[in-house]
């Protein structure tokens, strides 16, 4: 991101802020959330941000994934719904599976998987036998994983899984390989802000 793609997008969160010099001030009568955005990988590596979408007693699961170079450039991106219920373990490995299931053509270098759900991630590096619903995917997640060069999974602090709720709200399943629709492209340039 350049300056001027800073400044704007800056402009953009911050609408009643100025510009004074090159200090941005930004009033404080309107606090503003801090979003958890994504995290840069290590240098070289390629990562995927997994997360799924659900609204307590009802029908339906969104997952959205998105694959990133190290340097912040999407690779490919996609949304799948389910018309399930379950638990939000069982959504949030969904998640990891669907996205290690559909890597980028481009994933030969090391890749790592970040996903806010800390329970699933600790029962995927642990090395240990599965003795829960969702053993059945964890396992499918550490064999995917096994069959990469190189893998590590973490867990994340996300609030913006944008991705995941869209899937939701829509109901679709969509893939994003080549091109992205301004809508992505305009979420993933605000949860990259780590490069800014």
């Amino acid at each position: 991101m350049n300056g001027v793609q800073r400044l704007t997008w800056i402009f953009s969160v911050y609408p009643a802020s100025n510009l004074i010099g090159d200090t941005v001030v930004i009033p404080d009568a309107v606090p503003t959330p801090i979003m958890k955005q994504w995290q840069t990988p290590e240098i070289g590596s390629i990562c995927v941000n997994c997360d799924a979408a659900m609204n307590k007693n009802s029908t339906g699961v969104g997952i959205g994934f998105i694959w990133w170079t190290w340097e912040g450039k999407i690779l490919s991106a996609g949304m799948i719904y389910l018309s399930s219920i379950c638990t939000v373990e069982m959504a949030e490995a969904w998640a990891i599976l669907e996205a290690i299931k559909r890597p980028p053509a481009a994933a030969t270098d090391p890749i790592e998987i970040q996903s806010d759900c800390k329970s699933v991630v600790e029962e995927i590096k642990n090395q240990g036998h599965y003795f829960s619903a969702v053993s059945t995917i964890l396992h499918q997640i550490k064999v995917q994983m096994e069959a990469f060069h190189c893998v590590n999974i973490i867990h994340v602090k996300r609030t913006n899984n944008m991705l995941a709720r869209k899937c939701l709200a829509d109901r679709t399943t969509q893939f994003f390989d080549h091109s992205f629709p301004g809508w992505l492209a305009n979420f993933c340039k605000a949860d990259c802000l780590i490069l800014v």
